[in-house]
């Protein structure tokens, strides 16, 4: 196996890893009550904001930090296959580098709103209700891009864990899991927006805990192993 490509699969998958600790301690430690993500009131999510400057700022740097290691992640698959001229490789790396630019938007918006929420102007009782007007839109297009990001990147790791799968680069239980885990993440956030029942959080922290366990999972037989050196003819 080619020196080059077992290099590009373990950075790769540390680069996984490391978005998978990040997005732990952003959403853990950092940004625990104004993170959209994790209560879907957008309103509630702007009020918390506002005497949240710091947190806000953090996590736009750390979102610039992920920014950065998904693009790692989505590049370094991409030299594995780039040679093929796989058409599914191409479509992979534009899926995860849309979410990953969808991760970036999200530290755009952090600073933004933390640079609201720090403005003077602000502050007199007169204008102060159209800060939370303009935080609520902000938080709003936030939540959307995110998880279009997010279907998008599930739909780009699917189609690269299928090409490790079927052209033997990883343990097929491994690559396999991950495959169903990425298609299943993307099935359930696009179905749920036309089938309320799959929207409750029983249904969600299911899939998403699936989808983290397959990530780490993947993220570690890569930094490992990078790529078995039988692959399939």
């Amino acid at each position: 196996m080619n020196e080059s490509v077992v290099r590009n699969a373990r950075l790769s998958g540390l680069a996984l890893l490391g978005t998978v600790v990040l997005g732990i301690v952003t959403t853990s430690f950092v940004t625990p009550d104004i993170d959209v993500n994790l209560n879907p009131d957008f309103a509630t999510i702007a009020n918390n904001m506002i005497p949240e400057e710091r947190a806000l700022r953090a996590k736009s740097y750390l979102a610039g930090l992920v920014f950065l290691l998904e693009a790692l992640f989505a590049l370094g698959l991409y030299q594995i296959f780039r040679r093929d001229g796989s058409t599914l490789a191409a479509l992979s790396l534009v899926g995860l580098l849309a979410a990953a630019f969808g991760t970036l938007f999200g530290g755009f918006a952090a600073l933004t709103a933390a640079e609201w929420v720090s403005a003077d102007a602000f502050i007199d009782p007169v204008i102060a209700p159209d800060r939370l007007l303009l935080l609520t839109a902000l938080v709003s297009a936030e939540y959307t891009v995110f998880h279009l990001g997010l279907v998008l990147g599930s739909l780009g790791k699917a189609g690269f864990l299928y090409l490790l799968l079927t052209r033997g680069l990883m343990h097929p239980l491994i690559a396999g899991w991950g495959l169903f885990a990425s298609l299943l993440a993307a099935f359930v956030i696009v179905t749920r927006d036309f089938v309320p029942a799959l929207a409750n959080n029983v249904v969600s922290i299911t899939f998403m805990s699936c989808h983290l366990v397959a990530l780490v999972a993947v993220g570690f037989y890569l930094a490992i192993h990078g790529v078995r050196h039988n692959p399939t003819p």
